[in-house]
């Protein structure tokens, strides 16, 4: 099975592309996003690779770094969330986008995916919105730079009170399903250091 591909940017089609390796040319799905990020054509690029095998037929999907590949993974966990799917949600935004529409409850961000109605949406934030924290550790959510910059600001603030990024993004999950932020950095803070330890780690 292959996890991994990095060879020259052949050509490419609609969100389709082929790396040419060592003489052989792999065609690979991959999101809009994906492909606004690699190199030019005849350029040397890199993918982690995703395989579905299906009775009939072999798919690579390709992403950039890991963490796209296991957003991808737990999209299509999801019923009524197939690859194309899932690659239309990765095509909205990054990892921190999607992780932030989990923690929000944020239905209406994933409907506006192609392949996504509002009831697998709604579906789709129901069984994965418990995975937002440990989701948010992994891709180091707080340290992206989406975002408002009140949120950046209070990020910064607890950072300088020594909090790691994974904790700081895992208190930020649970303050918000208490509801919408408050309006100054200092309030934000003050939610984000009464997350008690037990719902943290």
């Amino acid at each position: 099975m292959i996890a991994y591909l990095s060879g020259r940017f052949q050509s490419r089609n609609g969100n389709s592309l082929v790396i040419a390796v060592n003489g052989v040319g792999y065609l690979v799905q991959v999101s809009t996003a994906t492909l606004g990020s690699l190199a030019e054509l005849g350029q040397e690029i890199e993918l982690v690779i995703q395989t579905i095998v299906k009775e009939d037929s072999i798919t690579l999907y390709g992403f950039r770094t890991d963490d796209e590949r296991e957003v991808f993974q737990l999209l299509t966990s999801v019923q009524g969330i197939g690859p194309s799917a899932a690659l239309s949600i990765l095509s909205l935004g990054g990892c921190a986008d999607i992780v932030g529409a989990l923690a929000s409850e944020d239905e209406n961000y994933f409907a506006k995916a192609n392949r996504v109605g509002k009831k697998t949406a709604g579906r789709l934030v129901v069984e994965l919105k418990a995975k937002a924290a440990v989701l948010a550790r992994g891709i180091g959510y707080a340290a992206g730079s989406s975002g408002s910059s009140l949120e950046r600001d209070a990020q910064n603030a607890m950072r300088k009170l020594g909090f790691g990024n994974g904790e700081i993004a895992q208190r930020f999950v649970v303050v918000r399903e208490q509801g919408p932020l408050p309006e100054s950095v200092s309030e934000v803070v003050a939610m984000l250091l009464r997350v008690p330890a037990s719902r943290v780690g």
